[in-house]
C-alpha cells in the first residue's frame, strides 16, 4: 500500500505543476490580450466612433461665438454648404425637409461654410433655424474633413455620429437619417 501511495505521489506534483503552469499561461494571456487592446483603440481608433465629441464651435462672420447646444437637446446637425454651390441649391428642397424634422426633434442646425467668403447673408432664407459658423475651429475641421459640398452630419446628444451624407439626399436618405435618429 505505501508503494502504491509513493508512486502516485509524483504523478499529483506532476498534475498540480501543470495547472499551475496553465494557470499562468493564462493569467498572461488575459493581461496582453487587454492591454494590447487598448494600445490598438488608442492608436487606431475612428473619429466618427469618438465619444466626446464636441457640436463645432466658432464664431459668425459678425465675429459672435456661436451658442453651443445643451445636454438636454437630442443633437445637432452639421451641414457643410454654400450658396455658391449648385449641388446644394439642388439639394436645398430636401435638406429644408430633413430639417424641420430633425428641429422638431429637438436637433440644433449648424452651417459651416468651406471659407467666410463662401458665407450665406445673415438673413438667407436657408438659414432659417440655423446657426451658421464662418469661422470653425481647425481642431473640429480636422476631425472630420469636409471634401465636398454639400455634406450633412448628425450627432446624438452625447456627440457620437450617427448619419452622414455626402452629395445630393434623395427621400431614401431623409429615411436612413431619421432611422438614425430613432436608433439612438
Amino acid at each position: 500500500m505505501s508503494f502504491l501511495k509513493k508512486s502516485f505521489v509524483p504523478v499529483i506534483y506532476a498534475l498540480l505543476t501543470v495547472i499551475a503552469a496553465t494557470d499562468v499561461v493564462l493569467f498572461a494571456y488575459v493581461n496582453v490580450a487587454r492591454y494590447s487592446g487598448m494600445v490598438s483603440e488608442a492608436f487606431f481608433r475612428d473619429p466618427s466612433d469618438m465619444r466626446a465629441n464636441v457640436p463645432p464651435s466658432g464664431y459668425s462672420a459678425a465675429g459672435e461665438k456661436a451658442p453651443l447646444p445643451s445636454l438636454s437637446e437630442s443633437g445637432w446637425a452639421v451641414r457643410y454648404a454654400t450658396p455658391q454651390c449648385g449641388y446644394c441649391r439642388s439639394d436645398e428642397a430636401q435638406w429644408s425637409m430633413l430639417k424641420s424634422k430633425l428641429i422638431k426633434k429637438g436637433y440644433r442646425i449648424y452651417e459651416v461654410p468651406p471659407d467666410s467668403v463662401a458665407s450665406y447673408f445673415d438673413s438667407a432664407p436657408e438659414l432659417a433655424n440655423e446657426t451658421q459658423i464662418s469661422y470653425v475651429e481647425v481642431g473640429w475641421m480636422k476631425r472630420y474633413r469636409f471634401t465636398a459640398t454639400p455634406t450633412t452630419l448628425l450627432f446624438d446628444g452625447r456627440g457620437k455620429l450617427i448619419w452622414s451624407h455626402m452629395g445630393i439626399m434623395n427621400k431614401d436618405d431623409q429615411k436612413s437619417a431619421l432611422r438614425a435618429w430613432f436608433f439612438n
